[in-house]
C-alpha cells in the first residue's frame, strides 16, 4: 500500500531528482521537456524553499511519487498576496494510472487549506493533457497561457481559489484565458505560414 506523507530525511533530494527525471521521460518523447526534470537536487530544494512542503508517496521504502508546494507573493490580475505554488509533480511510470497522483494532490490541497492560503497556482504544459485533466478535476481554473522559451512550448497557468471568489470571477478568468489562447495561437500560426 502506498503511503503519502511529508518528505523526511529517509528520502533525499537526489532520489526526488531521479524520480522527476524518470517520470517525465514520456513527456520528453511527446515533445514536452519539463524544466524541473533537469534541475539538480540542490536546485529542487531551493525551488521548494525554506517554507515550502514536499510530499512523497512511498511503497514501503520505495519512492514512487512526489509533489511540492512553494510559496510566492504574487501581484497579478488573477492572484494577489501570498499564494501556494504547486510544483515538482512526478509519479513513477510503474505506478501511473493507479490514482497515486490524485492522492498526492488531495493531500497537498488539504495541507494548503490548513495554512489559510487564498490561492494556489501551477504551470502546466499545454501538451500535458493528463495533468490538465487532473487540474480541472481538483477545481483549478485556467487563467493565462504563456510561451516558454526554455523548451519552446506553451504553458497554462491554473489557479484554485480557496476563498469566496465568485463564480462570475472564475467565468471572467476562463473567458480571458480563451481570448489570450486564441491570440497566442493566431500569432504562432501566422509565424508558421510567413
Amino acid at each position: 500500500m502506498v503511503e503519502i506523507k511529508k518528505k523526511t530525511d529517509c528520502v533525499s533530494w537526489d532520489d526526488i531528482r531521479k524520480l522527476i527525471f524518470f517520470a517525465h521521460e514520456s513527456n520528453r518523447k511527446n515533445g514536452v521537456d519539463i524544466r524541473n526534470a533537469h534541475l539538480s537536487a540542490g536546485e529542487l530544494k531551493t525551488c521548494v524553499g525554506e517554507d515550502g512542503i514536499c510530499l512523497v508517496a512511498l511503497d514501503g521504502t520505495k519512492l514512487v511519487g512526489t509533489c511540492s508546494v512553494a510559496f510566492e507573493n504574487l501581484d497579478c490580475w488573477y492572484a494577489k498576496g501570498m499564494c501556494a505554488y504547486f510544483t515538482l509533480d512526478a509519479v513513477s511510470p510503474d505506478y501511473k494510472g493507479k490514482g497515486i497522483f490524485s492522492q498526492l494532490e488531495k493531500k497537498r490541497l488539504e495541507t494548503v487549506l490548513q495554512l489559510c492560503v487564498n490561492t494556489a497556482f501551477m504551470y502546466v504544459a499545454e501538451k500535458n493533457v493528463v495533468r490538465r485533466r487532473i487540474a480541472k478535476k481538483h477545481g483549478f481554473t485556467p487563467v493565462e497561457i504563456r510561451y516558454n522559451p526554455f523548451n519552446s512550448h506553451n504553458f497554462i497557468v491554473y489557479c484554485k481559489y480557496f476563498n469566496d471568489k465568485r463564480l462570475t470571477f472564475r467565468l471572467y478568468a476562463r473567458c480571458r484565458f480563451i481570448a489570450q489562447w486564441l491570440k497566442l495561437k493566431t500569432k504562432q500560426w501566422v509565424k508558421k505560414i510567413l
